[in-house]
């Protein structure tokens, strides 16, 4: 075996034992927050909550999921502008987010960046900058959300490192959302600037000039991606496109917070929402068993929901993922999907 087959295989060793090795921390978190949310339930009468649950309550949720995703897909494709046609989009969408929900540490999303974004015809760079504007307009709606139903919560319910964590989570993805916008122009005219400029040594300037182009050639599609955010119009229909994301999810949780305890305040399914939302940022096991049902829980129980009605509320709204996963699941074998899938290998 030659040296560079046993780097190969050492190279391999290791990947191997990096996934083991993530997975295994994520199933640790997941077990940690499992632990917390089953801690002080009463299954006895949990499973008398769950009996509240009707059937038209459960498919007016499923609904309004259905149509959060639609809104997403629309932001997408408006991210993608000009690119793809809308129905292009459907595909990919919900095979990464079914991928999201099986597979640990977000790997959906890289396959919608490595794989999809050739297969609709745009660099990877430009599909990584629009998903980071989907994930900035995500976190910040959330976080203001978050802030806004903070003011009604009861107090000593919510830790003061999930406040903590809202703030940091919010705070930088507004800022760093808000500087790439108004930086990466003047970044790419630097590097232009340096790939035409005169070198010191002229041995060097073929080289240097063509690291800066290929920088320059990167940032133009960056801000192809962010251009959307630049643009007045392009970034309201952004905004408003994700706020009906949310509006969808919110009244999702509604309408189950109502079925399973007609007395509570609506805004605890709004919380609910809003802080199941920001736990999914924490690495744990595949579908973010574990933190999505602690911290949804929580939420609810910020706004006087007792335990079991919390607790039934996080299972209900994750079950609920179900059938979305295996439809996106079911999307392997569209032609779109699975050719993208060979472009990844």
């Amino acid at each position: 075996m030659s040296e560079a087959d046993g780097r190969a295989r050492q190279a391999r060793a290791g990947a191997r034992w990096a996934h083991w090795l993530k997975l295994l921390l994520g199933v640790a978190v997941a077990a940690l927050f499992v632990w917390l949310l089953a801690r002080g339930v009463d299954f006895q009468e949990l499973s008398k909550t769950f009996g509240n649950l009707s059937p038209v309550a459960v498919g007016l949720a499923l609904l309004l999921t259905g149509l959060a995703h639609l809104f997403r897909i629309a932001r997408w494709w408006l991210l993608l502008q000009p690119g793809p046609v809308l129905g292009a989009c459907v595909g990919p969408y919900l095979f990464s987010m079914a991928v999201n929900n099986v597979v640990p540490f977000r790997a959906g999303d890289a396959v919608r960046v490595l794989a999809f974004s050739r297969q609709l015809g745009v660099s990877t760079v430009r599909g990584a900058g629009t998903l980071l504007v989907e994930r900035a307009l995500d976190v910040i709606c959330v976080a203001l959300t978050f802030f806004v139903l903070l003011l009604g919560v009861l107090d000593g319910v919510l830790p003061s490192a999930v406040v903590t964590g809202a703030i940091w989570l919010g705070g930088v993805a507004f800022a760093g959302l808000a500087a790439l916008a108004l930086l990466l122009p003047r970044l790419q005219g630097w590097a232009l600037g340096w790939s035409n400029g005169p070198n010191a040594a002229e041995g060097q300037a073929s080289a240097w000039r063509s690291r800066a182009a290929r920088l320059a050639r990167h940032l133009g599609e960056l801000i192809l991606a962010f251009r959307q955010m630049r643009s007045p119009r392009r970034a309201a229909m952004a905004v408003l496109l994700t706020a009906a994301v949310w509006i969808c999810e919110g009244f999702a949780f509604l309408t189950v917070t109502a079925a399973l305890d007609a007395s509570l305040s609506p805004l605890a399914g709004w919380m609910a929402k809003a802080t199941g939302a920001l736990a999914i940022a924490i690495p744990s096991a595949p579908g973010y068993i574990g933190t999505f049902d602690y911290f949804t829980a929580l939420g609810a129980r910020a706004y006087g929901a007792s335990v079991e009605v919390a607790t039934a509320l996080a299972l209900t709204m994750h079950a609920l993922w179900v059938p979305f996963t295996l439809l996106g699941l079911l999307c392997y074998w569209l032609p779109g999907p699975r050719a993208a899938r060979k472009l990844a290998r």
